[in-house]
């Protein structure tokens, strides 16, 4: 009896540590629950939907448009705006949305209507990556980061570079990702066409390099770059939209630019590049169903 009390006792600490250990469930994104207030009725009522959205990342959604989408307007009919507009949604406040679904007495009895809520938002992705120059071997610390943001900027080719003479150039890369099943767009609600309107980069220059980007980037985007001669910095932007292409499951947008003319530095250098890009982005609700009976 002794013995067992003691395994009794082992298996309760090992299971409260475990509680206590586990690491709560960090949401990220948007959530979008939607709900009825009726999920059968007969020709000529109506139902209720109702969309709840929970802002899940660290700045506020701007310019919100919330609508429901994929539903036969012969039978179906919302008396609402659709889409609704609202100017913001800040992070963890959730927002409710309503509209009425009447069904008009064109419907078929036992038809089903599947319906989601569309959620579209201006966002800005902003993002930094420290560049170290240095003549030697170095402890210099350089940084990176990011704001938690549906569309991702990864700099490639920016780890630590050391200056010598046959160091010349520093080409690197950014990566433009899409994190999250939504859908980028510089259209708009109605027609989502994967393309990112806006890329900034600053580049501070101290004298070290000048810097381009790529030919093929500036023939594919129409991208320039011009130099500030009061603050040396570098600033770039695209001309026209910026296409995110499908690889496998994600999508992606690979930007190279080059820092050339790389001058022998006499010290540590650390320079810190960065990055924005502003965007549509588009989040749709998980499907509701609904059936026609007769009245």
């Amino acid at each position: 009896m002794k013995k067992t009390t003691i395994v009794i006792t082992a298996l309760l600490a090992i299971l409260i540590l475990g509680c206590i250990n586990q690491k709560p469930t960090v949401k990220e994104g948007i959530e979008i629950s939607v709900n009825l207030t009726l999920y059968k009725l007969a020709r000529g009522a109506d139902t209720t939907l109702q969309a709840v959205v929970t802002n899940y990342l660290d700045q506020s959604l701007y310019d919100v448009q919330a609508g429901i989408v994929k539903y036969v307007s012969s039978d179906i009919t919302i008396p609402e705006e659709n889409p609704q507009t609202i100017p913001e949604i800040r992070p963890k406040v959730p927002v409710r949305f309503y509209w009425t679904l009447h069904v008009t007495e064109n419907a078929q009895e036992n038809s089903e209507y599947n319906q989601n809520v569309r959620v579209c938002f201006n966002y800005t992705t902003i993002s930094y990556h420290d560049l170290l120059i240095t003549p030697l071997t170095s402890n210099a610390s350089i940084e990176k980061g990011q704001n938690v943001a549906p569309i991702s900027l990864e700099f490639i080719g920016l780890e630590d570079a050391k200056s010598t003479k046959s160091l010349r150039s520093i080409p690197f890369t950014i990566v433009l990702s899409n994190k999250y099943k939504g859908r980028p767009t510089s259209l708009g609600f109605n027609l989502l066409d994967d393309k990112i309107r806006e890329f900034n980069i600053e580049i501070p220059s101290n004298d070290l390099f000048d810097a381009q980007a790529s030919p093929a980037l500036q023939s594919q985007w129409d991208f320039t770059c011009t130099k500030n001669e009061g603050t040396k910095v570098f600033y770039c932007k695209n001309g026209i939209p910026i296409q995110l292409l499908l690889y496998g499951e994600s999508y992606e947008a690979r930007l190279p630019f080059t820092l050339n003319n790389l001058k022998q530095a006499s010290s540590d250098v650390v320079l810190r590049i960065k990055a924005n890009t502003t965007y549509t982005y588009c989040f749709d609700s998980p499907q509701i169903t609904f059936q026609v009976i007769k009245g």
